[in-house]
């Protein structure tokens, strides 16, 4: 029923330092969390701010998956972050935080994000580019000082895949997406 959410990793020796992943269903809906948060710190101060952002999230979340929709969620997530003391956000205080949130309910699929360079979709096994390079759902890193807007989308994509706003918005080649496990 949900929509897996991932983010693309930087071309280094450790790619994916600071990244979080969550994914939380009940019975009419859904959300999925791709970020990013204190990569630059390195692989060790990353790992507790990203854990604790996927606590906060799956701490609030989880108990509305029963009756909320999705806008809801997506509020609540993003209360989630700003109620988040800046320490617990890394060293930079989440400064360089890159998040990409994705609910559904039997209404439709909203998606909201911060410090994303682009957002493609996966709709019949063909990639597509969410929106445009000037669309405010991509943005500077950073945590928000507002809740960032909802993009509402039709229909589910399969897949829902995005850079961070710190490396160019070029969807990888086909060979590269199957190395990282986008495709299973």
């Amino acid at each position: 029923m949900s929509c897996p959410a991932l983010m693309l990793g930087d071309s280094r020796e450790e790619p994916f330092v600071g990244h979080l992943r969550l994914s939380l269903s009940g019975d009419d809906t859904w959300v999925a969390v791709a970020g990013r948060v204190a990569g630059a710190a390195g692989a060790v101060a990353a790992f507790e701010p990203a854990r604790r952002v996927e606590a906060a999230l799956r701490a609030e979340l989880t108990p509305l998956l029963v009756k909320a929709e999705r806008n809801l969620l997506l509020h609540r997530a993003w209360r989630a972050i700003a109620a988040m003391p800046d320490d617990a956000l890394g060293p930079d205080a989440g400064a360089r935080l890159s998040l990409l949130l994705v609910a559904g309910d039997l209404r439709g699929v909203g998606v909201s994000g911060v410090g994303l360079s682009m957002v493609w979709g996966r709709y019949y096994g063909r990639w597509r580019p969410l929106v445009r390079p000037a669309h405010p759902l991509l943005s500077d890193a950073g945590r928000p000082a507002r809740p960032p807007g909802v993009l509402a989308l039709p229909h589910k994509p399969e897949i829902l895949l995005c850079t961070p706003a710190d490396l160019p918005g070029r969807l990888p080649a086909d060979h590269i997406l199957r190395r990282a496990g986008v495709y299973r």
